[in-house]
């Protein structure tokens, strides 16, 4: 998180843009957690219904998915 937020500072180092660089700082951190599903807390076939939720972004599919991780981000992510 603190090295979202100084890759944020770089771009945004204006204190006007507050407010862009918290947004940047959150979506990184986002990207993160969904980069951290994929690589570390979840097999191919449980990934297979992740993968399937999010084009659909829908907060019925949450019910579907197997994992809490991966339910966690996926609620995050909406």
């Amino acid at each position: 998180m603190v090295e979202s937020f100084f890759y944020s500072l770089g771009v945004y180092f204006e204190p006007r843009y507050a407010v862009g660089r918290n947004m940047l700082a959150k979506n990184t951190c986002l990207i993160g957690f969904v980069d951290d599903v994929y690589e570390a807390y979840a097999f191919y076939e449980e990934l297979q219904y992740f993968t399937d939720a999010v084009p659909r972004f829908e907060i019925d599919v949450m019910d579907e998915l197997p994992d809490d991780n991966q339910r966690i981000t996926y609620e995050t992510m909406l």
